[in-house]
């Protein structure tokens, strides 16, 4: 896990401004190999516990809190390698529908009592990432912006295409397992809750970005697009991290969470027309 978020550092902070800059071939490089490492380690170490009869929940929340921690990260390194900041609100859409999947998992979790895992999930994802990482320390970033000859697209904009129409079948998924109920008393979670309230802790979680994003008088996203996305992807993994410890403990959950009031503290500034600077109310969230 420390060799992922020394792959993130060196991606993100090798340029001294706070917005993308082009991968070279070491930085893909360095991003294939910490992804390789972190998911052969995270599936090595699970079947260790299981093979020594060592699973606990505290070894659960540890490994689900990496994952939510990479869940935020991982997207960001991507993106870089493959160029995309060139298309910004493709790239927005992106980053927080992943924020979403990883939320609805543990929420499908939540009501069913068991964590299922789809044909297409992480695992997936992360060796698409290694793949595509791999290409961009061949051929460069500049492979992702050859146009497709059927659709005359980028590439770039191609995989998000392919992510859409995955993502669509995944929702499916989803929303016929909760129409059927969950596991607790009276088709509830097994907190015995409504299966639908972990809705709202997500819409605020994703409606914050989109409303700062949109109101901004500066363009704070297309301006510090890294920090946005990292500011915002910590407040859906520490949600998601909640979810988790609903689960575990078969708690309620809570709408709202202290780790919002960064986010929230944006969406103040600019209702009284931004007298901080945005990209400074942008770090303090992203501190605090």
């Amino acid at each position: 896990m420390y060799l992922l978020y020394a792959c993130f550092c060196l991606m993100g902070y090798a340029n001294v401004s706070i917005t993308f800059f082009k991968a070279c071939f070491f930085t893909s490089l360095v991003f294939v190999v910490c992804v390789f490492a972190y998911q052969t380690l995270d599936a090595l170490d699970g079947l260790q516990a299981r093979r020594t009869g060592s699973c606990s929940q505290l070894g659960e929340l540890f490994d689900h809190g990496c994952d939510a921690l990479s869940t935020c990260i991982l997207p960001i390194s991507y993106f870089i390698i493959i160029g995309f900041d060139d298309w910004p609100m493709l790239m927005f859409i992106q980053y927080f529908c992943i924020q979403a999947l990883f939320y609805v998992a543990h929420w499908r979790c939540y009501v069913t009592g068991v964590l299922a895992f789809d044909r297409v999930g992480v695992t997936e994802g992360l060796l698409i990432g290694i793949l595509f990482g791999t290409l961009s320390s061949i051929f460069g970033p500049s492979i992702w912006s050859i146009k497709d000859p059927l659709l005359g697209l980028e590439l770039k904009v191609v995989q998000f295409l392919v992510f859409s129409v995955v993502m669509f079948f995944l929702a499916v998924q989803f929303a016929d397992t909760i129409s059927q109920g969950g596991c607790g008393k009276y088709g509830t979670t097994v907190a015995n809750t409504s299966v639908l309230f972990p809705v709202c802790p997500l819409t605020l979680a994703l409606g914050f970005p989109v409303l700062v994003a949109i109101n901004s008088p500066v363009n704070l996203y297309h301006q510090s697009p890294f920090i946005f996305l990292l500011a915002f992807g910590i407040v859906s993994a520490k949600v998601s991290q909640r979810l988790v410890i609903a689960h575990m403990t078969k708690s309620a959950i809570y709408l709202f969470d202290a780790v919002m009031f960064g986010a929230a503290l944006l969406v103040i500034n600019q209702y009284f027309s931004c007298p901080l600077p945005e990209v400074l109310v942008l770090w303090i969230s992203l501190v605090s």
